[in-house]
């Protein structure tokens, strides 16, 4: 582990391309939070 900065980015960066991966492969509901409408 380098810093703690750089491990936060990194989880970030896999929590975002989890999220999108989701949106992509399962239909948003529409009773989603508006920002995950946006990404689809």
């Amino acid at each position: 582990m380098r810093s703690p900065s750089l491990l936060l980015g990194t989880i970030l960066v896999g929590l975002f391309l989890a999220l999108a991966l989701a949106s992509f492969l399962y239909p948003v509901d529409p009773n989603a939070p508006d920002f995950l409408r946006r990404l689809s």
